[in-house]
């Protein structure tokens, strides 16, 4: 915590000596000024609401794995070598990300939402029976492939649903959503954990997994019609 406090300190003093570019100000098309629209249409938009509920849905899985993954462990018998899990999930994370920016802008999002999502369910399912390490960061793998595609390619097309001047409420809605999904992960999953276990909670949060296929598939259909209509 001390550390955390540390880094935020040193944020703090680094954002007092960050400077725009004045210079090319002009340049740039300035947004359009909505001065008719109430206060709340600046902190809603109706037109990214999917892809916030598709983060929220990821994010809490992700409160999962966070919050329970020392305890897991214990259960599972594999002590402090749990944390192993986050190391292949960052490479995974990393690895993906190489080529899913480039895939979504030539093919679209559908291509990449659809198998990281039926890849984070499989590594949640795979992660609650897991007996050994090997288990564990194949899992990890798994999961770590769903989270590097699906929060950063949401994000994208979510900033395609809306004109520049509400790019800036868009990203606030998915911050929100973020939190949101973070909570109620932790809060809700804590509970079922104390009921079946904490392996059993990993296999019943790949439900999560599913409902974001389900909800993407019928709704980006909705999204895509207002997008060409518009």
């Amino acid at each position: 915590m001390w550390v955390t406090l540390g880094l935020m300190a040193f944020t703090l003093l680094c954002s007092f000596f960050t400077k725009t570019n004045s210079n090319n100000e002009e340049e740039k098309p300035k947004p359009k000024e909505n001065k008719k629209e109430p206060f709340y249409a600046y902190m809603f938009d109706k037109r990214v609401l999917l892809p916030c509920i598709l983060v929220s849905l990821n994010y809490m899985t992700i409160a999962g794995t966070v919050n329970f993954m020392g305890a897991f462990g214990k259960e599972i018998g594999v002590g402090g070598n749990i944390s192993y899990f986050f190391i292949a999930q960052g490479i995974a994370m990393v690895l993906v990300r190489i080529f899913s920016g480039r895939i979504f802008d030539r093919f679209g999002h559908r291509i990449l939402i659809i198998p990281a999502a039926i890849s984070g369910a499989a590594g949640l399912i795979l992660l609650g029976f897991s007996t050994g390490m090997i288990m564990v960061l194949v899992a990890g793998i798994l999961f770590g492939i769903a989270f590097g595609v699906i929060h950063p390619i949401v994000q994208a097309w979510a900033l395609t649903l809306v004109p520049p001047e509400k790019k800036a409420t868009a990203n606030s809605m998915l911050l929100i959503f973020i939190d949101f999904g973070l909570a109620a992960g932790s809060i809700g999953l804590g509970y079922l954990a104390g009921i079946v276990g904490y392996g059993m909670t990993y296999v019943y949060s790949a439900s999560l997994m599913v409902i974001i296929l389900v909800i993407y598939l019928f709704g980006s259909k909705k999204v895509k019609a207002v997008e060409i209509a518009s």
